[in-house]
Protein backbone atom coordinates (compact mmCIF):
# COMPACT_ATOMS: atom_id res chain seq x y z
CA UNK A 1 0.00 0.00 0.00
CA UNK A 2 2.90 2.36 0.77
CA UNK A 3 4.35 1.84 -2.70
CA UNK A 4 1.05 2.78 -4.34
CA UNK A 5 0.88 5.95 -2.22
CA UNK A 6 4.44 6.89 -3.14
CA UNK A 7 3.75 6.31 -6.84
CA UNK A 8 0.59 8.43 -6.68
CA UNK A 9 2.48 11.26 -4.98
CA UNK A 10 5.21 11.10 -7.62
CA UNK A 11 2.67 11.25 -10.46
CA UNK A 12 0.89 14.16 -8.77
CA UNK A 13 4.16 16.06 -8.44
CA UNK A 14 5.15 15.33 -12.04
CA UNK A 15 1.72 16.49 -13.21
CA UNK A 16 2.03 19.74 -11.27
CA UNK A 17 5.53 20.34 -12.55
CA UNK A 18 4.59 19.85 -16.19
CA UNK A 19 1.36 21.83 -16.26
CA UNK A 20 3.02 25.14 -15.54
CA UNK A 21 2.01 28.17 -17.59
CA UNK A 22 4.13 28.99 -20.62
CA UNK A 23 6.99 31.48 -20.49
CA UNK A 24 4.86 34.55 -21.11
CA UNK A 25 1.65 33.05 -19.80
CA UNK A 26 -1.49 32.79 -21.82
CA UNK A 27 -2.64 36.36 -21.52
CA UNK A 28 -5.26 36.31 -24.26
CA UNK A 29 -6.42 39.85 -23.45
CA UNK A 30 -2.93 41.13 -24.26
CA UNK A 31 -2.84 39.04 -27.43
CA UNK A 32 -6.24 40.37 -28.49
CA UNK A 33 -4.94 43.96 -28.22
CA UNK A 34 -2.38 43.30 -30.99
CA UNK A 35 -3.42 42.95 -34.62
CA UNK A 36 -1.45 41.58 -37.54
CA UNK A 37 -0.17 43.92 -40.22
CA UNK A 38 1.14 42.88 -43.64
CA UNK A 39 4.63 44.07 -44.63
CA UNK A 40 3.33 46.10 -47.58
CA UNK A 41 1.17 48.11 -45.16
CA UNK A 42 4.33 49.60 -43.66
CA UNK A 43 4.44 51.99 -46.62
CA UNK A 44 1.04 53.52 -45.78
CA UNK A 45 1.10 57.31 -45.65
CA UNK A 46 -1.93 57.79 -43.41
CA UNK A 47 -0.33 56.28 -40.27
CA UNK A 48 2.78 56.69 -38.16
CA UNK A 49 4.68 53.41 -37.71
CA UNK A 50 7.28 52.98 -34.98
CA UNK A 51 9.21 49.72 -34.72
CA UNK A 52 9.50 48.48 -31.14
CA UNK A 53 11.78 45.56 -31.98
CA UNK A 54 11.75 41.89 -32.83
CA UNK A 55 9.51 39.50 -30.91
CA UNK A 56 9.23 35.74 -30.61
CA UNK A 57 6.54 33.32 -29.50
CA UNK A 58 7.42 29.74 -28.64
CA UNK A 59 5.13 26.82 -27.89
CA UNK A 60 7.25 24.13 -26.23
CA UNK A 61 6.73 20.51 -25.24
CA UNK A 62 9.44 20.07 -22.60
CA UNK A 63 8.59 16.44 -21.81
CA UNK A 64 6.17 13.71 -22.83
CA UNK A 65 3.62 14.78 -20.21
CA UNK A 66 3.21 18.30 -21.67
CA UNK A 67 0.68 19.17 -24.34
CA UNK A 68 1.96 19.03 -27.90
CA UNK A 69 3.16 22.41 -29.12
CA UNK A 70 1.07 24.25 -31.68
CA UNK A 71 1.59 27.00 -34.19
CA UNK A 72 -1.54 28.72 -32.88
CA UNK A 73 -0.11 28.89 -29.34
CA UNK A 74 3.19 30.24 -30.68
CA UNK A 75 1.29 32.98 -32.54
CA UNK A 76 -0.65 33.92 -29.38
CA UNK A 77 2.64 34.12 -27.45
CA UNK A 78 4.13 36.25 -30.24
CA UNK A 79 1.26 38.71 -29.88
CA UNK A 80 1.65 38.69 -26.06
CA UNK A 81 5.35 39.50 -26.47
CA UNK A 82 4.44 42.39 -28.78
CA UNK A 83 1.84 43.67 -26.27
CA UNK A 84 4.49 43.62 -23.54
CA UNK A 85 6.40 46.15 -25.66
CA UNK A 86 3.23 48.29 -25.91
CA UNK A 87 2.75 47.36 -29.55
CA UNK A 88 -0.65 47.41 -31.19
CA UNK A 89 0.46 45.67 -34.41
CA UNK A 90 2.86 42.90 -35.35
CA UNK A 91 4.28 41.79 -38.68
CA UNK A 92 4.62 38.01 -38.73
CA UNK A 93 7.88 37.01 -40.37
CA UNK A 94 7.91 33.23 -40.03
CA UNK A 95 6.78 30.23 -38.00
CA UNK A 96 8.53 26.88 -37.95
CA UNK A 97 8.75 23.64 -36.02
CA UNK A 98 12.03 22.91 -34.27
CA UNK A 99 13.64 20.80 -31.56
CA UNK A 100 15.98 22.20 -28.94
CA UNK A 101 17.79 20.85 -25.90
CA UNK A 102 15.00 22.16 -23.65
CA UNK A 103 12.04 21.24 -25.91
CA UNK A 104 11.24 17.81 -27.31
CA UNK A 105 9.20 19.63 -29.93
CA UNK A 106 8.28 23.25 -30.41
CA UNK A 107 6.77 25.83 -32.71
CA UNK A 108 8.49 29.20 -32.84
CA UNK A 109 7.18 32.33 -34.56
CA UNK A 110 9.18 35.51 -35.22
CA UNK A 111 7.87 38.96 -35.96
CA UNK A 112 8.32 42.69 -35.58
CA UNK A 113 6.39 44.62 -32.93
CA UNK A 114 5.00 47.97 -34.07
CA UNK A 115 3.18 50.96 -32.64
CA UNK A 116 0.86 52.26 -35.38
CA UNK A 117 -1.14 55.47 -34.94
CA UNK A 118 -3.19 57.53 -37.40
CA UNK A 119 -1.57 60.76 -38.53
CA UNK A 120 -3.15 63.91 -37.17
Amino acid sequence: MKIVSVVLVIFALVGCATNQPSERGSNTAAADSVEFMRPYELSRTDVSVISLGDVEGRSCQANIFDDKPSQEQAIVLLKVAAAELSANRVVLRACREEKTDSCRASWVCHGQALQVEPLR
